[in-house]
């Protein structure tokens, strides 16, 4: 079926620029053609062992969780560069929103599109989701959408339908964060400094993971207003979702694990540099200094912190199965 002009999405490709001096040569352009074997992920500390899983699960009182169904309307929060489009072609591969235009980044709905507090993707006066769940699963099933991405915030003040097979992918925050930089600048991320990136980009490199799930009048709060109460509802809110995996190298096979979808020959989105992300961050780091990088860092501390515990849901969710 196709979807009315109140439910299109228009998506942004990613800018084809140029390096632009020779510090950058590192960092040269990727060729068109998919080669996993040469990705660069994301470095990361060690995973949570198994004990300490074990004590969260034991702490939380949480219990399995399930594939979902064929019937089941997934509902993604689809934070900005955390492997989004992958997740929605690999959606798209095994069977949801069949007979819809194919957006890469399945936000069928235009409340659902990017919000970010930049010119281009402002914030609105008001949120723009509907409330109740009532209301936002008639226009799933109006619109023949059984998997929609949300790409801003969630609904209602961190809402979750439990009627809805809910998803969410976290990725480490200043990955996530730099990456964002590099899409939005493209060469010209490399005149970033801490306080011109605080500036310009005050709610993307502010803990933007505990703003985009604690909603619409927490989302929009200026820099340096988000705390630790924010974060102790963000994490309450996380562990409400039916499914919560982390960006890393096991990606593939966690979705196969956790949803029942095979993402092989599904590329997703790449960095523009041969390098990633994290050569961009390795970068940052050599070139502003350590004191300057840990600044970046020490004001995503709770998104950071809220990392840490989607990585033991993760694992939670592996053990209780």
């Amino acid at each position: 079926m196709e979807v009315d002009s109140n439910a299109l999405s228009t998506i942004q490709e990613p800018r084809d620029t140029s390096p632009i001096d020779a510090r950058q040569t590192l960092y040269k352009a990727n060729s068109n053609v998919i080669d996993n074997s040469s990705i660069v992920f994301d470095e990361l500390p060690p995973p949570p062992t198994d004990e300490d899983v074990y004590k969260f699960m034991s702490l939380q009182g949480l219990q399995p969780r399930r594939l979902p169904t064929r019937s089941d309307l997934v509902y993604f929060l689809h934070v900005s560069k955390s492997a989004g489009t992958f997740f929605c072609d690999c959606g798209r591969k095994n069977g949801k929103n069949r007979g819809l235009n194919p957006f890469p980044n399945c936000h069928y709905l235009r409340q659902d599109h990017p919000i970010w507090g930049v010119p281009e993707y402002p914030i609105p006066d008001k949120d723009p989701h509907p409330k109740g769940c009532t209301k936002q699963i008639a226009q799933y099933r109006r619109y023949g959408i059984n998997l929609e991405g949300n790409e801003n915030f969630l609904p209602s003040e961190g809402k979750i339908c439990p009627e809805l097979h809910s998803a969410i992918l976290i990725r480490s925050p200043i990955h996530r964060l730099v990456s964002h930089l590099v899409w939005l600048l493209g060469d010209n991320v490399w005149s970033m400094t801490p306080d011109i990136i605080f500036s310009q980009y005050p709610m993307l490199s502010d803990n933007f993971y505990v703003r985009s799930l604690r909603g619409y009048d927490r989302f929009k709060q200026p820099f340096g207003v988000i705390n630790h109460g924010d974060l102790l509802n963000a994490k309450d809110i996380l562990r409400k979702f039916k499914q919560v995996l982390i960006v890393d190298t096991d990606l593939s096979r966690n979705m196969l694990f956790h949803f029942g979808w095979s993402c092989s020959g599904i590329p997703g989105k790449r960095s523009k540099f041969q390098a990633g992300t994290q050569g961009v961050v390795n970068s940052f780091r050599e070139h502003w200094g350590e004191k300057e990088f840990q600044r970046l860092v020490n004001q995503n501390r709770f998104d950071q912190e809220l990392f840490e515990e989607a990585r033991l849901l993760q694992r939670a969710s592996e053990l209780s199965r």
